[in-house]
């Protein structure tokens, strides 16, 4: 009779190599990864800026939904974001620019103001909107670089939001 604990030893190893052989369809690499594309856009500011204690960061953010309230900004599968603008303040105008944007369509993009210190405290300055002030939604194609991004923001006549 063979020990126990040797037995135990060989039908764990079995046990390993199966689910080795049949769990793993492709070893052990990543999945590849998804397709990225950039944006760039330019931000004309045609109100006066407010003070500068109130403006605790400003960037630009692009939804894939059309967001209902501020918890959508939790989501981040849902979005992407610049980074911080705030070294452009007291501008007349900018330009941006975001790259490793997955590709696909954003519906709901502009600048978004943080003006106070919660998670939460954000709201839209601008938007990227047709003549009407309706959101323009646009697609992010991989390896290219969308340009057309023009965006203007207005701190005291804010889009409104949620957006109706």
């Amino acid at each position: 009779m063979k020990h126990p604990a040797t037995m135990a030893l060989l039908a764990g190893g079995l046990l390993f190599l199966l689910v080795l052989l049949f769990g793993c369809d492709h070893g052990i690499s990543p999945p590849p990864p998804p397709d990225y594309g950039a944006i760039r856009g330019s931000v004309y500011i045609r109100s006066p800026w407010p003070p500068r204690d109130s403006v605790r960061d400003l960037r630009f953010v692009a939804f894939r939904i059309v967001p209902r309230d501020t918890a959508d900004f939790l989501n981040l599968n849902n979005f992407i974001y610049s980074p911080s603008l705030l070294t452009y303040f007291g501008a007349d105008s900018f330009t941006f620019f975001v790259d490793s944007v997955p590709a696909g369509v954003y519906v709901y993009s502009g600048i978004a103001h943080r003006f106070g210190p919660g998670l939460l405290d954000w709201r839209p300055v601008g938007l990227y909107a047709d003549e009407a002030q309706r959101p323009r939604p646009f697609q992010v194609e991989r390896g290219e670089v969308v340009r057309d991004i023009r965006i203007e923001v207005d701190f005291y006549q804010r889009p409104p939001f949620p957006p109706r």
